[in-house]
């Protein structure tokens, strides 16, 4: 879990164009305790290894500010607008907003999708968090709730009316955890729901 941790965080922190110290500061707040001159050189490591994110992404995305009035969509049609005065700041928010944006709100859509086909009495989303969702499920459900929600969370993502308009879909894999017992239930939910 140490080097996935690692390597998530420095994988955002090159992607959003963070420095090394925040970078650093970053990776503590995961209990990953690495000096800034370490994380300096792993983010070289990374733009040597991935130099379209500069070259392409985040160039693109500069493009996109300077054409369209600070303002993007993401490919499910959420549009900010940013107000940050033009440099690196501005560049580094913009630059979150597509893939943080389509990531939550893929996941939102498919909460709404799969509350329409599970009924209430046997299935409770109970938390979201931005990429994940927690829910109940009566357990003689279990598996046809796994189907659906897997079905829902990985339909494809339909880059064209994006700011940064592709020619294809994405589909993100999902992680589907089941487990007896939450913790933190609470005496909302009936006896079986957990």
């Amino acid at each position: 879990d140490y080097d996935r941790q690692i390597g998530k965080r420095i994988r955002h922190a090159g992607n959003y164009d963070m420095g090394k110290h925040q970078g650093m500061l970053t990776l503590g707040k995961f209990g990953v305790f690495v000096s800034e001159w370490r994380v300096g050189k792993m983010l070289d490591a990374f733009h040597a290894a991935n130099s379209k994110i500069r070259l392409v992404f985040h160039a693109e995305i500069e493009e996109a500010l300077h054409t369209h009035n600070c303002r993007l969509v993401s490919p499910h049609g959420r549009a900010r607008t940013f107000f940050n005065k033009w440099g690196s700041e501005l560049f580094k928010e913009a630059y979150s907003f597509i893939p943080q944006a389509t990531v939550s709100d893929q996941v939102k859509v498919a909460m709404l999708r799969i509350c329409k086909q599970l009924p209430w009495d046997i299935f409770k989303i109970v938390q979201e968090s931005h990429d994940s969702f927690l829910a109940l499920c009566k357990e003689e459900h279990a598996q046809n709730a796994i189907k659906i929600i897997n079905h829902e969370l990985t339909q494809p993502i339909n880059f064209t009316n994006c700011t940064l308009s592709r020619n294809f879909d994405l589909v993100i894999p999902c992680d589907i955890k089941v487990g007896r017992r939450w913790v933190s239930k609470s005496k909302a939910f009936p006896d079986g729901m957990g």
